[in-house]
């Protein structure tokens, strides 16, 4: 109960003091932004793109680090209670 509560209040602050980029960040000066452009160009990740490109879907869902990903919070979460979702659905079916 307290972890969860204590996950929501960081996920509130974060979502009202985390910028969405490198040029909406207010806490960085025009030179550090310029600086942290030129670092994000020698990686090759951009710095602001909200365009959602197919070849980079396809290239998530061919990954096998994210089937492992995946398969792994799977277990973890039917050995967790994760089931408790199913019972709640069965419930309702009645």
């Amino acid at each position: 109960m307290l972890c969860g509560g204590l996950t929501i209040i960081w996920g509130i602050v974060l979502f009202f003091f985390l910028p969405n980029n490198i040029m909406t960040a207010k806490f960085f000066s025009p030179e550090e932004k310029a600086l942290l452009i030129a670092r994000s160009q020698t990686n090759r990740t951009g710095v602001y793109n909200p365009k959602i490109k197919m070849s980079q879907v396809k290239e998530a869902l061919l990954d096998p680090q994210i089937w492992i990903l995946f398969l792994f919070v799977l277990c973890n979460e039917g050995i967790n209670g994760g089931n408790k979702c199913l019972f709640i659905v069965s419930v309702f079916e009645r």
